[in-house]
């Protein structure tokens, strides 16, 4: 059984990976834009490795997303995923789509 951050952790990635989705980003544009290695951005947006809080804030502010949103987003993906008794709605992702840009 995962700790409540570890489930936490998780639902913060899943909202970080949604928004670079959502924004049309790719893991390598955001991490070039942040300066950090693209692997280490795979890892924090799959849930892999926690996101640490200067990375989290740092990404926050390039995909133009306010910090406390994200935060509010994942306390109540996890709060859902608990009431449901799933916790594999937190897993983290494996999926390795690069989707480009869009213009």
């Amino acid at each position: 059984m995962s700790t409540y951050g570890e489930r936490f952790a998780q639902a913060v990635a899943q909202q970080l990976r949604a928004e670079k989705n959502n924004q049309g980003l790719t893991e390598e544009e955001l991490a070039k834009s942040l300066g950090i290695h693209r692997v280490s951005m795979s890892r924090y947006l799959s849930g892999v490795r926690a996101v640490p809080l200067a990375v989290f804030a740092d990404t926050c502010q390039a995909l133009h997303t306010d910090v406390l949103e994200v935060i509010t987003r994942a306390k109540a993906a996890v709060q859902k995923a608990d009431k449901a008794g799933d916790p594999s709605l937190l897993k983290p992702s494996r999926s390795r789509s690069r989707r480009k840009k869009q213009a």
